[in-house]
């Protein structure tokens, strides 16, 4: 076999290679069920959120209300419809370089450079689209102004703030969480 004659095999196989690789890389970093970007992409890309805002850095902490019940009362394919539609609502509304699913039922989204009143804004469509599609989501914010930002504490600071969203909703609905 002369180089003439490889030459188009081993382009082929690298082509191939190079699609594999994208293929694994996707199912790495991406969830199957929604098509976000899962907890490894999160956990890898986290830190670099602080460096990207040159005014202010907010997490949006979002946990889906009552799947537990949904999947017990009808199935694990009408809870599955609840993550998707909740998913594609925060990826629309966030961006999807920015949103994340980094749990069963929670996801995170990141928002640079916004005024308080912006943020106010995005969760309230948020919640209003959710309820819109006939589901529930607790939400929690914290933001933190450019340079030196501790990712974790702003991290815990909003889903601190998404529990308390979410023992509001339960207390009003006249349910104890289990």
């Amino acid at each position: 076999l002369s180089l003439h004659d490889a030459l188009p095999i081993l382009m082929l196989s690298m082509h191939q290679n190079f699609l594999s690789e994208l293929r694994l890389r996707r199912f790495a970093n991406f969830d199957i069920l929604t098509n976000m970007q899962n907890r490894n992409a999160y956990e890898i890309s986290r830190d670099s959120w602080a460096k990207k805002c040159t005014v202010s850095l907010s997490c949006v902490y979002v946990d889906v209300n009552g799947l537990h019940e949904l999947n017990n009362t009808r199935g694990h394919a009408a809870g599955d419809e609840m993550l998707k539609t909740v998913a594609a609502k925060v990826r629309d509304i966030f961006g999807e370089e920015y949103s994340y699913r980094v749990g069963g039922d929670e996801f995170v989204a990141f928002a640079m450079d916004k005024s308080a009143e912006e943020m106010r804004a995005l969760i309230h469509k948020l919640v209003q689209e959710v309820d819109e599609a006939g589901y529930s989501v607790a939400v929690g914010t914290a933001t933190h102004s450019a340079g030196g930002i501790d990712m974790e504490v702003l991290v815990k600071s909003a889903e601190t703030r998404m529990y308390l969203a979410k023992e509001e909703h339960y207390r009003l609905a006249g349910k104890t969480r289990g």
